[in-house]
């Protein structure tokens, strides 16, 4: 479990999901998102496997080495410590900022109506929530919602490994199911992973086949249910219920960018000569748009993306290799974070999307706060 809770590792383990995904078979009923499907045995295939190695030969070797540089975290441990309350305290308010500022960006959108938001919801159409959101979005507060992924991520870590329980863990908690919602169900993937890596760090995992199963079956249901919230009437077009579109969903989603990574190869010539092409000689739907780091690296640098993608992963997972040994403080979920990161390197280079940027940025801001907030005189009483 160790290793594949490593950069390399969490590379390996989603892109064997993806291709299981893109060979698994629609049976005639299923969506899923692309056709035809490129022959196994093609060079873009092969093509394709020597840029999942490649970049996990990078990660590897920049994660090994980021673990044999020194840092000390004593002074995190100080101003930040996991069992603290303030700085959970810290994220929970940074959080609740920027949730508090979609809600009133998505409310206004709604004309001022809970019960227009409601419907949108339970009609199928919550995708209106996240347009309501981006049609004059602009980078600040609003990104802080992502911190939500932070705070409920501790929240679950006081609870199930500290034991320490309040009842704004609750709310932290409400607060990702909403950003959820309404902007992104990876949210809860996101915080679901940064959970199981703390818990790896803290406790010995042995889940067994009973508990596998059992989280799979849940974990299917709460993205069918964000999917039935979003795209329900989409797929009652195609004669579909709640679970079929939500298995349906999980085949386009995970199985696309493995065709779209096999497609460059293929069709190199032609995305070169048409970038805004690339669905149509990938045979992807052209709604889907995280279609694999490969094809998105290589329609901005060409066959260059190789050379990016090896130096970019390296001094990533380095860092990331620094930050795996502060499991003491909050700086830890900057290695959370980039973990997300490389989690999703299967269908997007994410490390220079707002997501990520934010989710590295809070730690910092928490432990600047939290210090701030020892210098003062009411916490020295």
């Amino acid at each position: 479990m160790k290793r594949l809770l490593t950069p390399p590792g969490i590379i390996l383990l989603t892109t064997l999901l993806s291709f299981g995904f893109w060979i698994f078979p629609d049976f005639g009923i299923l969506r899923k998102g692309f056709k035809p499907i490129i022959p196994s045995f093609s060079i873009g295939f092969f093509v394709a496997v020597l840029w999942y190695s490649i970049a996990m030969v990078s990660s590897l070797l920049g994660f090994h080495l980021g673990r044999k540089i020194k840092a000390d975290s004593l002074i995190f441990d100080k101003v930040a410590d996991l069992k603290s309350d303030v700085p959970y305290y810290v994220l929970s308010f940074i959080s609740a900022l920027g949730v508090i500022a979609t809600f009133f960006v998505i409310y206004t959108s709604a004309g001022n109506s809970l019960n227009q938001i409601w419907i949108w919801v339970s009609s199928g159409n919550a995708n209106k929530l996240k347009q309501a959101l981006y049609e004059d979005y602009n980078v600040g507060i609003l990104s802080l919602r992502y911190a939500a992924i932070h705070s409920a991520c501790m929240a679950l870590v006081r609870r199930f490994i500290h034991k320490k329980k309040r009842k704004i863990d609750i709310i932290n908690i409400m607060s990702l199911i909403w950003i959820a919602l309404i902007s992104t169900r990876l949210a809860v993937i996101a915080c679901a992973l940064a959970f199981f890596i703390f818990y790896n760090a803290y406790r010995k995992i042995n889940l067994g086949l009973k508990r596998s199963i059992l989280l799979i079956v849940i974990g299917f249901h709460i993205l069918s249910i964000f999917n039935y919230t979003r795209n329900i009437n989409f797929y009652r077009q195609f004669g579909m219920g709640f679970y079929s579109a939500g298995f349906s969903e999980i085949v386009t989603y995970v199985g696309s960018p493995f065709q779209g990574a096999i497609s460059v190869a293929e069709n190199y010539r032609f995305i070169k000569s048409n970038p805004s092409g690339w669905n149509f000689y990938a045979g992807i739907e052209p709604a889907l748009s995280t279609n694999s780091s490969f094809l998105e690296l290589f329609v901005l640098y060409g066959w260059n993306c190789f050379l990016f993608s090896s130096i970019g992963l390296f001094f990533l997972a380095l860092i990331a290799g620094i930050f795996e040994k502060f499991k003491s403080n909050y700086m830890y979920l900057v290695f959370t974070a980039l973990m997300y990161g490389f989690a999703e390197f299967w269908r997007i280079f994410l490390f220079n999307k707002g997501i990520l940027l934010t989710l590295v940025a809070v730690p910092f801001i928490v432990c600047t706060i939290s210090f701030l907030l020892r210098l003062m005189p009411i916490w020295k009483k």
